[in-house]
C-alpha cells in the first residue's frame, strides 16, 4: 500500500467488529497499541474509538451503528467481522449467517458510513487453528467454514472501492504464536502485529 490510507485531519478513528476488536482494548491489545503508536506519529491529532462485541455477526454489528459508531463519524471505520458468522452451532449445519448475508451486512454498513461522511477499510481477518474447542455442527472444522467469509472481504473490498487490510498476510512469526490456545483470538504477540500491520497501512510505512 503505497499511500497512507489515514488523512491526517481524520479524527475519529473506529475500530468495529467481534472479540478480536473488543481484546483490542485491553493494555496490551493492538487497538491501545495503534493509538500509543498514532500518538507518537501524529501528536493528539487522532482519537481511537473501540466497538467490539465478543461473540456478534455482521447482522448484530449493523443493529449497534446508531449507538457505538454514527456518534463518531465523519471518521474513519475499521471493520473486521465474520467469525461469528461463519460458525456453525453444534447443533446447526447451517451457519449463523450465510455468505451472501455476510456480504449484504458489511455492504450496507459501508454505506451507511459513507452515506455520514465517513470512509470504511476491511479487515480480512487471520488464518484460524482448529484447537477443537469450537465444535461446528456441520463436522467440519472451523478454519476451513471460516475460509470463504475470510476470502471474500478483499473481493468485497474491491467491488465497493474500499481499503482492504489483509491480516491473513501477517508474517515474521509463526501463526501459532500469533493466537491463544483456542485457535482464535490473538495471543499478545499477535496483538502487537496486528497494531504494527494496521499502523503500517494507516500511515503508509513500507
Amino acid at each position: 500500500m503505497p499511500l497512507p490510507l489515514l488523512s491526517p485531519t481524520t479524527a475519529s478513528i473506529v475500530p468495529f467488529g467481534d472479540s478480536i476488536t473488543e481484546s483490542g482494548g485491553a493494555p496490551t491489545g493492538w487497538c491501545t497499541l495503534l493509538q500509543a503508536r498514532l500518538d507518537v506519529s501524529r501528536p493528539k491529532a487522532h482519537r481511537i474509538h473501540i466497538a467490539g462485541f465478543g461473540g456478534r455477526q455482521s447482522g448484530e454489528l449493523l443493529d449497534r451503528m446508531g449507538e457505538h459508531v454514527l456518534p463518531h463519524l465523519p471518521g474513519l471505520v475499521l471493520l473486521g467481522c465474520g467469525i461469528n458468522d461463519a460458525y456453525h452451532q453444534a447443533w446447526q449445519r447451517i451457519p449463523r449467517v450465510s455468505l451472501g448475508e455476510y456480504r449484504r451486512n458489511m455492504a450496507e454498513i459501508v454505506r451507511v458510513v459513507r452515506e455520514r461522511g465517513g470512509e470504511v477499510i476491511l479487515l480480512a481477518g487471520h488464518d484460524l487453528i482448529d484447537s477443537g474447542i469450537f465444535v461446528q455442527g456441520n463436522g467440519r472444522p472451523q478454519p476451513e467454514n471460516y475460509r470463504p467469509y475470510q476470502e471474500v472481504v478483499p473481493r468485497l473490498a474491491g467491488e465497493l472501492g474500499a481499503a482492504c487490510i489483509d491480516l491473513a498476510a501477517i508474517a515474521g512469526v509463526a501463526r501459532a504464536d500469533l493466537l491463544a490456545k483456542d485457535g482464535v483470538h490473538l495471543s499478545s504477540i499477535g496483538h502487537v502485529h496486528y497494531a504494527r500491520v494496521i499502523g503500517d497501512a494507516l500511515l503508509g510505512a513500507s
